[in-house]
Parts: structure tokens; sequence; C-alpha cells
């Protein structure tokens, strides 16, 4: 399942005549403004092209004739909550939009920590995006539950950040545990999870990106998956390249530590406490038994130590 799955079908006033929808020029303009990803952002050959959208300010963005000339990128020079002004290819119509308030929080962090590798691809759809009603536009029709989108609100927002296998183990989880009531839907790393089975199946997707879709009726509440990301990956969580060297070396301590207990174990079990125990058979099972939870210990911690080594080794010196 590609996005937007969840979404509802497009409403018949969508449908509008040929004559009332704009000429493909027209739609290039706009593309011109609104220019696409890279295709290197994608990596499934039957993937569609999407935006590196209207809000990034880093975006080249000059203006043209046309339609294109009609496009107010507010976002370029004002903050993200002030949105902008788009047109709406089915009518023509001009449309001030602005996102909901979960888009623009994880906006505003992945701006804040683009030194930490993260970054927003966009909110608001180019012409490929217009010409639908999905959560990159402003006339998104993927209500849920029974209530629809706001007209004018934009519900989603495409993100890329550190570590986005990690990212996908960490957030699942925590979305099937009622966290982030905010998201209607999310695709990553090729996947895709829908609130409509409370993020339990895993459908395919098109998106490698992160790409987060709003919840109708949520559009008030605030978002912290980023920032939480974050402060997971950097507090001893998924990446382990993150480990201080202080902390490696409590952890490799307390690795010495078990290693001394279980010789301090495998002494009193081969000593025993008296003749009638030294010779028993049962002597010899506790022998073996510690034995072999010693080799399987060590084969343990010599796994975890070699790969936090490499880890280490992997982490550019500070300067």
């Amino acid at each position: 399942m590609s996005e937007p799955l969840p979404g509802d079908a497009v409403p018949p006033e969508e449908l509008l005549a040929p004559e009332e929808q704009h000429t493909e020029a027209e739609l290039a303009a706009l593309a011109e403004v609104m220019p696409t990803v890279p295709v290197t952002m994608e990596t499934a050959d039957t993937a569609p092209t999407w935006p590196r959208e209207a809000v990034d300010p880093d975006a080249n963005t000059a203006g043209g004739g046309g339609a294109a000339a009609a496009v107010v990128n507010a976002a370029v020079t004002m903050a993200i909550r002030d949105g902008g002004t788009v047109i709406r290819p089915s009518s023509g119509a001009r449309v001030r939009w602005s996102p909901i308030e979960g888009v623009a929080d994880e906006y505003e962090a992945a701006m804040a920590m683009r030194g930490a590798g993260y970054r927003c691809l966009g909110v608001i759809g180019n012409a490929a995006h217009l010409r639908g009603s999905g959560g990159h536009t402003p006339w998104c029709s993927e209500g849920y539950g029974g209530r629809a989108c706001r007209f004018g609100k934009v519900y989603a927002i495409d993100l890329v950040a550190p570590n986005m296998t990690g990212l996908e183990r960490w957030l699942i989880p925590r979305l099937r545990a009622g966290n982030y009531r905010w998201v209607y839907y999310l695709n990553i790393n090729g996947h895709q999870y829908t609130r409509k089975d409370s993020f339990r199946g895993r459908y395919s997707s098109a998106d490698h990106h992160l790409h987060l879709s709003g919840l109708a009726g949520h559009e008030s509440t605030s978002s912290s998956i980023l920032r939480d990301w974050q402060n997971y990956r950097t507090n001893g969580g998924d990446d382990m390249a993150q480990v201080p060297q202080a902390e490696w070396a409590r952890m490799k301590a307390n690795s010495e530590r078990a290693r001394a207990q279980l010789d301090a174990i495998d002494d009193t079990v081969r000593g025993g406490d008296g003749n009638a125990y030294l010779g028993s058979v049962m002597r010899q099972d506790h022998s073996n038994q510690v034995t072999e939870l010693k080799e399987y210990v060590d084969q343990r911690l010599d796994a975890i130590e070699k790969k936090l080594d490499a880890l280490l080794d992997a982490i550019p010196p500070k300067v």
C-alpha cells in the first residue's frame, strides 16, 4: 500500500470538468516553484516523485509568471505556522494554508536539530500532490472515524532523521502503546503503519523517508517525536555509537565483575563442602552447568565488547 492508503475517497465535488482544471503548462510552472526531491531520495524504482516542498527555506524559489506567480511561499520568510497560499489545480482558486500543530512542531524540531542530521523534506505538496487531496494539501480528504479534515490545514510532513531503522523500531511500539495520538498513519523505510489497525500491521510503501500524516480532530495536538528520538538515541538508547566513553568504561567494568562472580561460583561448586559432595554425580552436574554458563556469558560479553569497540572506533575524534 502506498501513500495515502488510509485516505477517504475523493468526494464528487473534486472531480471537476477538464476545462475547470489547470493546463499542464500551468502545473509545470507550479512544479518549478515547488521543486521535487532528488531521485536518490527514493530507493524503489516505482516510487513517485516526492517534493522538496515549499516550506524548505533552503529551496530555490525564484518566481515566475502565470500560475507560478500566484503561489506565495510564505514559509521562506515567515515561521512555519504562518503557512502560505497555494493555487488549487482543480479549480484555480487560491487557498490559504497552515500546518496542524503536530506538523509544525516536527518541522521546528527538524530545523533546530539540522546539525544532528535531521531534515524536513517538506509540508505543502508540489503539483503532483496538489492534483490530489492527500495530507500534503490544504483540502485533505483523509478523514477518519467520522471526522473530516479541516479545509486550509496541511496534515502531513516528510522528514529524515539519524538511524531511520532504529527510529522505526523505537517509534512503532510507542504508537501501539498510545503515544503521539495525533498520528493517523506513517510511512518509513518502505513500510506503512496505520491507526486503522492500531499500528499492528506493516504494509508496503514507496516512501523511505518518514512521512507523518495527522489525524482529523487533532489539529491542536502537539508532537515531540523527533525530539524524543534524539533524547533516546543520545542517552544510551538504540544508537550505541552515542554511548559516552565513561559509560562504556562502566559497562566493561560490569562485565569483568560478572566474570569474577562466575569464577567464584565455579570454585565453590568444584570444591564443594565435604568429600561426599566432591564424589557425587550432583557435583559433576553442577560443574558442567557452571562451565556451560561461563562459556555462554563469555561469548555474549565478547560479542558485545567487539561491537561497542567497533562503534567507538568509528566515532570521529573531537577537534
